[in-house]
């Protein structure tokens, strides 16, 4: 089940990055969207990491369409952007010209070192 905006209590600043998997229909129109989303995306104090670049699936059987990568200096933030009235407003121009799906993956706050053999999963 969806739960968008999530509860935001007892959150730390730390980064957080929106990752979109995007199947576009209508290019005409999706680029209605593009042309808007940026401006609002900056607004929350968002930064593109990558547009629509090659993606190569290295492991397993993930197909994704185009690709969008936003860093954001914290969850509240990100939250803010996909849930503010400019936001919602040009929303119905993305559904109606594509397909897919917004995810957001948080810092955890600490140091990351890459998982031992006997601690990664498959």
């Amino acid at each position: 089940m969806n739960r968008f905006p999530p509860d935001l209590s007892g959150v730390n600043s730390v980064p957080a990055y929106a990752v979109a998997d995007i199947r576009v229909h209508d290019p005409a129109l999706f680029s209605r969207y593009v042309e808007q989303v940026g401006e609002i995306v900056r607004k929350h104090q968002g930064r593109y990491l990558s547009r629509a670049g090659k993606v190569t699936c290295i492991t397993g059987a993930w197909k994704p369409g185009r690709i969008v990568l936003i860093e954001f200096p914290s969850r509240e933030e990100l939250v803010r952007c996909f849930a503010s009235r400019e936001y919602r407003e040009i929303l119905p121009i993305r559904e109606g010209s594509s397909t897919g799906s917004l995810i957001m993956v948080e810092e955890s706050g600490e140091e990351e070192t890459s998982p031992s053999p006997e601690t990664a999963e498959d």
